[in-house]
């Protein structure tokens, strides 16, 4: 089987492949077509390399589907298990796939006959009866097709169109077809999330229950929403999704976010009595006491480290602890605080240090007389509470090799490092639009931070 493949791999015109030059010019053509007949099957009247490979297209399809190719019924050949060993472990070739990839393409592009035969028998069957092809791109192209179709029609089998998803993701053509496959997959979740949310009551829910629904169900909205973008704008054929985009848009805006905003905004004004305090919710201002003092006095050996991420919001906490708990031997928690109001990013990088009172002077924020602006003023204020502390930039840290951070941070106990992508990004309208990607990236430096942490190095 490697041999006829590194055959076919040549060349499938006889013309330009060397190696059957050679088979003919030894008088061996006879005995290669005899061993296609015995090893697979193959006994064509007239065989050639690209019916060779073109029964191999055929014997997959007819083996793993319910399609009635007839017109094509001559080329399937009659070992189909061989057939099968032999087309999969071609595909599955790390080296050698994308050399099928290429042949697939230019046997439907050489031939419209043959391409449109296959399209109207895919389009003609239920996507059950074709799930487990994977030879040519076409089976993928159709399952795309028929999930954005479904919910432009606003069928609801999300169960059923997610499962297929799935299916396609341990298929050969998955790779190239993923961000395409993710970006549905997403848009499939907020129609879900949607029809469950629709079917919940928000408006019996006090202020802290509306605060925690959000917290514990709905902030996949906005991951899902997010999550949609991110892949679409990642897909260089997204042509036949923007149908889904404007479903996408229309469900986020004005079923789902307005119906939550409006429910807050009347929660904020019933409940708070011009006071910003939400009833056993911890306050932004206080994090230092709750999750930084106890550990730095109960024991002068523990270290504790904080990276602190501009911009994050939950939805993308939420699905860092998913990735950190994959990644990690511990577990990972997720906590939840009311942030600071007016809720921008001077005041929350204050409320974060420690501090007995914060004052709002000349545009600046200040903590016990200190200004909280800049990393090295921050570093000040941490050192005035615990002397073996240190504010730094995530840049900076992760620029430090081992033995260098190894000296600069010998005896720090407690670390303030700073991070700022998704704010930097989003801050700036030439590259507001990068907010998702900027999203993604500080999901894969925090990562990075943590494992550089357990190396060591800070």
């Amino acid at each position: 089987k490697e041999i006829v493949r590194k055959v076919l791999i040549i060349s499938l015109e006889e013309s330009t492949n060397t190696a059957w030059e050679e088979i003919t010019k030894f008088g061996l053509a006879d005995d290669f077509w005899n061993m296609m007949h015995k090893y697979f099957g193959y006994q064509p009247e007239e065989p050639t390399l690209k019916k060779l490979f073109l029964g191999f297209i055929i014997t997959h399809i007819t083996r793993n589907t319910n399609l009635d190719l007839k017109k094509y019924k001559a080329y399937s050949n009659s070992l189909s298990n061989e057939c099968e060993i032999f087309i999969r472990s071609w595909m599955d070739n790390s080296r050698d796939s994308t050399v099928f990839d290429e042949y697939c393409e230019q046997l439907l592009a050489g031939d419209n006959q043959l391409q449109k035969y296959f399209v109207n028998e895919i389009q003609k069957h239920e996507v059950f009866k074709y799930i487990e092809a994977e030879s040519l791109d076409l089976f993928d192209k159709s399952i795309i097709r028929k999930i954005a179709e479904a919910l432009q029609n606003g069928k609801e089998d999300f169960d059923t169109y997610l499962g297929w998803i799935t299916n396609r993701k341990t298929k050969h053509w998955y790779p190239r077809f993923q961000n395409i496959y993710n970006a549905l997959e997403y848009a499939l979740k907020l129609h879900q999330f949607a029809k469950e949310f629709d079917g919940t009551t928000i408006s019996d829910q006090n202020l802290t229950k509306f605060f925690r629904s959000y917290t514990e169900r709905y902030y996949l909205m906005d991951q899902y929403y997010r999550k949609f973008y991110y892949h679409y704008d990642k897909d260089k054929e997204k042509e036949i999704l923007k149908p889904t985009k404007d479903l996408v848009e229309k469900l986020y805006n004005n079923r789902l976010l307005d119906k939550l905003l409006t429910r807050w905004s009347q929660l904020i004004t019933s409940e708070m009595d011009g006071k910003w305090n939400i009833e056993l919710i911890d306050r932004q201002d206080e994090f230092y006491k709750l999750y930084v003092k106890n550990i730095i006095t109960r024991n002068d050996k523990d270290k504790i480290a904080i990276i602190i991420s501009d911009a994050m919001r939950y939805e993308v906490a939420a699905e860092l602890q998913e990735v950190l708990n994959k990644d990690t031997r511990g577990t990972v928690e997720l906590k939840y605080m009311a942030g600071s109001l007016p809720s921008y990013t001077k005041l929350g990088m204050a409320s974060l240090l420690p501090h007995e009172r914060l004052e709002y002077n000349n545009q600046s924020v200040f903590a016990d007389g200190i200004s909280t602006e800049g990393t090295a003023n921050r570093g000040k204020i941490l050192e005035k509470v615990t002397k073996d502390s240190i504010a730094i930039d995530y840049e900076e840290v992760m620029n430090l090799k081992q033995n260098e951070a190894r000296e600069r941070f010998k005896g720090t106990r407690l670390f303030y490092i700073y991070h700022d992508k998704i704010d930097a990004r989003g801050d700036h309208s030439a590259s507001e639009h990068e907010v998702f990607d900027a999203a993604e990236d500080t999901i894969s430096d925090i990562k990075k931070i943590g494992r550089a942490s357990c190396r060591e190095r800070v």
